[in-house]
């Protein structure tokens, strides 16, 4: 195995990728509420400069989506490509933060700032592949178009879904590249690094369990309260355990990892069921993540709710997870109620973006390994998928495990090595699939 994996070098691609990051992070578009235009702005204007044609997308005042446009030359390029971002980030708590979240930080080899991964990082590589390469090809055989939306940490209904009712032409793709899965320099025990993508994403369900009681002053005690109950049946949630399974993505995902890290399935097994990143993406998986009672310390409340993010494999039934957790609960006399529920299609593994996606890796990092996953996120891509365009998902800055986890949580940060390849990838997959496009023709 050589001493570095990526073999990086500095390069034209890292230097302007750093720079579009940097600019980036110093808006603060935490949702909520988004103030998406903040981070809209300095994008624009690196698009422009590039000589790409931009259009700014607002749902309202605040809530602004980009999108910009390379014209291929071909008469026969039909339906545009899509690079698909999104300028939101995920809300942050400043006191357990090493540096501020919204200054850019470079140090220890990293950028340092909310959003360094989730997403903007993904949301410069794009900007800066696609203007390279309409740069370098003047007359190109496809159309690709750029976008990076509003409100995706929140659903999407101030970005993804706005577009959707209002501007549904930009969604009149051939395909989308864009979020959903990870770039490691290892991975389980690789040799070499492992490129991440996702033709399919678990579904989003989240749901809230209510409890009420007789209210009153806790000066006198009760038994039974919303809140004992309300913790009963959460305790109950906790201990469920969900039968593992692999379906043919992640049997296809064992096998590469046997081949990557030269060990057996047993092993591989292992080291999955070792990583919460990866354990995820065989089992329906219950994450409490808000729980809600009480105003005043000396009164007990009569109600209390907890919400649940829920992410299930492609093949469960969400109806019938619903009624299996209200069966564990039901002792506890709570309620369940649906808010929300996010629904992927499947795209083909073996599509012309990951044969495209392939090529272009084995140009950028040789000796890396691309595997397809089951994303535990929801992403955008969703709403593609329901149209039945192929929709995959690719963040191409790799991090490692460690990295990744500062996601939504505290010290975002991604290797500022990494920033390069994430652009040159986007560049030569847009080769890649403009060199497709040139024998077609």
């Amino acid at each position: 195995m050589a001493e570095d994996p990526l073999n990086t070098r500095p390069s034209s691609f890292q230097e302007r990728t750093l720079g579009l990051v940097e600019e980036l992070i110093r808006q603060d578009t935490s949702n909520p509420p988004g103030n998406e235009h903040r981070a809209a702005r300095p994008l624009m204007r690196f698009l422009l400069n590039e000589g790409l044609d931009v259009e700014l997308i607002e749902s309202s005042s605040s809530r602004s989506s980009v999108v910009a446009r390379m014209r291929g030359v071909s008469a026969r390029a039909g339906p545009p490509g899509l690079l698909l971002s999104h300028l939101d980030v995920s809300p942050v708590q400043r006191s357990f933060w090493s540096t501020s979240p919204f200054t850019p930080t470079v140090q220890s080899g990293y950028l340092w700032g909310r959003g360094a991964i989730d997403l903007k990082t993904l949301v410069a590589a794009h900007a800066v592949g696609l203007a390279e390469f309409a740069r370098q090809n003047p007359s190109p055989h496809i159309d690709v178009m750029l976008l990076a939306a509003a409100d995706e940490t929140r659903g999407g209904k101030a970005g993804i879904r706005w577009i959707e009712e209002h501007r549904s032409d930009i969604l009149d793709c051939a395909w989308v590249l864009g979020e959903g899965s990870f770039s490691y320099p290892t991975l389980l025990g690789s040799k070499d690094p492992v490129f991440t993508y996702c033709p399919q994403e678990k579904t989003a369900l989240w749901l809230v369990v209510e409890a009420q009681g007789a209210g009153g002053h806790s000066s006198v005690p009760r038994e039974s309260t919303a809140v004992t109950r309300l913790v009963g049946a959460l305790a109950a949630i906790g201990s469920i355990q969900s039968p593992r399974h692999a379906g043919h993505i992640q049997e296809e995902f064992i096998e590469v990892m046997m081949r990557a890290s030269e060990s057996d399935r047993s092993r591989v097994e292992t080291s999955i069921a070792e990583s919460p990143a990866f354990s995820a993406m065989f089992t329906d998986t219950v994450s409490i993540t808000i729980v809600e009672a009480g105003m005043e310390p000396s009164v007990v409340p009569s109600s209390a709710k907890a919400t649940l993010d829920c992410r299930l494999l492609p093949d469960t039934d969400p109806s019938q997870f619903i009624a299996d957790l209200e069966t564990v609960i039901a002792e506890f006399g709570v309620s369940v109620t649906e808010t929300f529920r996010a629904v992927s299609g499947a795209s083909d593994p073996r599509g012309l973006v990951p044969r495209a996606l392939e090529r272009a890796l084995a140009a950028t990092v040789p000796g890396a390994a691309m595997v397809p996953v089951v994303s535990a996120g929801y992403t955008d891509l969703r709403i593609f998928r329901a149209r039945n365009i192929p929709a995959y998902g690719c963040h191409t800055a790799p991090i490692t495990l460690e990295d990744r986890a500062t996601i939504a949580g505290h010290d975002e940060r991604v290797p500022i090595r990494s920033l390069g390849i994430a652009a040159e990838v986007i560049f030569n997959f847009l080769g890649e699939v403009n060199a497709d496009a040139a024998k077609a023709a």
